[in-house]
């Protein structure tokens, strides 16, 4: 069986008593069995909806069938790298990331979030820690001196992509398409404009796709 699910579970009980509560569905990514198991119940004991998926490969393609709305996963799988994984999950969607790293180097923490990962953590963190990082990944926040408009995560990243998006199209104008200065501007290195530049479908094989002619 390449995939379980885990039913989101508290006591009937407690479900009556508690307020009516979105249910959020989690796809786990991890090739140890007893760790993934381990993640996915404590996921599914604070209510969430959870897959586990025991490889990298697999994990894929519950993905783009399921979409999810938060990933969990390991820095290293089999079949498919971790950070494999996370590059092609970035290429097509913005859902949130969650790493659970057997190896929380700097350079680790430091790729992952080159790749858009959300949250980078310690695999000795405390399982319930990790229910509250995905609620706070997850669920609606009230900015300050607002009583009325409700923003979510997911809301919050589609502003930062749209202004990201801005930024690089200005940038590759005022510098004729030059990804080293680009990316000078930016603080940021070359792989990581020309990954942007990909994502947002302005760069081809010949070279970037240039804008405001």
């Amino acid at each position: 069986m390449l995939d379980r699910i885990l039913h989101h579970g508290h006591g009937h009980e407690h479900e009556e008593a508690a307020a009516p509560r979105q249910v959020f569905r989690v796809l786990v990514v991890e090739d140890q069995s007893e760790t993934g198991g381990e993640l996915g119940a404590s996921l599914a004991r604070d209510g969430f909806a959870v897959r586990v998926c025991p490889d990298g490969l697999a994990g894929l393609h519950a993905f783009i069938r399921e979409l999810p709305d938060l990933i969990v996963t390991s820095d290293r799988l089999t079949g498919l790298d971790g950070f494999e994984f996370v590059r092609r999950v970035r290429e097509i969607s913005d859902v949130p990331v969650v790493v659970v790293a057997s190896e929380p180097e700097l350079a680790n923490r430091e790729r992952a979030m080159r790749l858009g990962v959300d949250r980078f953590l310690a695999r000795s963190l405390d399982q319930h820690e990790l229910a509250l990082v995905a609620r706070e990944l997850l669920e609606p926040v009230r900015p300050p001196h607002s009583s009325r408009k409700r923003l979510t995560a997911a809301h919050v990243r589609s502003v930062a992509r749209s202004e990201l998006q801005a930024e690089l199209e200005r940038l590759l104008v005022e510098c004729r398409g030059n990804l080293a200065e680009i990316g000078r501007r930016m603080g940021k290195d070359r792989s990581t404009i020309r990954y942007h530049l990909r994502r947002f479908g302005m760069l081809v094989d010949e070279g970037p796709i240039w804008v405001g002619h």
